[in-house]
């Protein structure tokens, strides 16, 4: 689908991930569902695509959330949904004309329109909404409609994961919003890169009554051989390249958490074991320093 109304966004070959993302996308027993997947993976285009989906091959008004990170980054997700609307003309040739000029809402970061199921002709209402990451969505409703999709699309970025508290009300506030979800067809979608403990994202990994899995940009597999994600996109050497270039700067860490969703890189961790000394604080004046006779119970010379 979204080749078709949308091809300058996919411009690429698609891997294999991304088959199994539409797979899951489109599975509707799976309610609640989460991906972690590198960052440039095109993870918020096929959100978009399966938004469009759920839009017009669902029958019933559809009530959707988009969350991001920060409320500009999720208008910019509907902004995407909304040229496809207006200005995709494969898209009006397949299934009309649903963008500005017949909309019920056409706003920056909200629009409804009405659409037609082509597969049953049903008509039905889409709404849309865009909000940012701690935004409240609690008892969200539009008119007798509850929330049919709720996807949380990049939640979690170095500003709104700086502390511990600011997670929990986060992840607070999301547990609140899914509460809302329509018992009968609601679901609950979240994609994404992993930033900090305790962020969004990370919080899911393989929490009960999840469907989960993370991703990588390459790996090992059993037969000793290194395996790439997307290599039309990233290739084993560019990697590579990247990851010298972070750890040149100190920032190794980041590279394991944009490309190989983890939250700190082994070789990053400042932990390696516990170390033990033996000595006495001394003193000398003013001045106070330690002398460690022993270090990890063996004398030093």
């Amino acid at each position: 689908l979204g080749k078709i109304i949308s091809p300058q966004t996919f411009y690429l070959d698609s891997p294999q991930f991304h088959e199994e993302i539409d797979e899951v996308f489109l599975d509707s027993s799976k309610i609640q569902v989460s991906r972690e997947a590198p960052r440039g993976t095109a993870k918020s285009t096929k959100v978009i695509a399966k938004i469009v989906h759920h839009g017009l091959f669902e029958d019933g008004d559809k009530l959707v959330i988009i969350q991001s990170k920060t409320r500009p980054e999720a208008i910019n997700r509907l902004t995407k949904i909304k040229n496809i609307f207006e200005y995709s003309s494969a898209f009006k040739a397949l299934f009309g004309y649903i963008g500005e000029q017949v909309a019920i809402t056409w706003r920056e970061d909200k629009i409804s329109v009405r659409v037609r199921n082509p597969l049953t002709g049903v008509i039905s209402i889409l709404t849309i909404k865009a909000i940012g990451t701690g935004q409240p969505t609690r008892g969200a409703l539009e008119g007798d409609t509850r929330i049919t999709l709720y996807i949380l699309d990049d939640p979690d970025d170095e500003d709104n994961c700086l502390t511990k508290e600011q997670m929990d009300k986060n992840f607070d506030k999301f547990l609140g919003g899914i509460a809302g979800l329509d018992r009968r067809n609601g679901r609950v979608i979240v994609i994404g890169t992993p930033i900090r403990e305790g962020c969004i994202v990370e919080r899911l990994r393989d929490a009960p009554g999840w469907d989960t899995k993370v991703y990588t940009s390459y790996w090992t597999n059993s037969e000793g051989k290194t395996e790439v994600l997307w290599k039309e996109m990233y290739d084993y050497d560019w990697l590579m390249t990247k990851k010298a270039e972070l750890e040149a700067v100190g920032m190794r860490r980041k590279f394991y958490s944009e490309y190989m969703c983890e939250i700190v890189g082994e070789e990053d961790r400042l932990f390696k074991g516990w170390k033990y000394w033996d000595g006495q604080l001394e003193h000398n004046g003013n001045d106070s320093y330690l002398k460690i006779t022993h270090k990890n119970k063996q004398e030093l010379p």
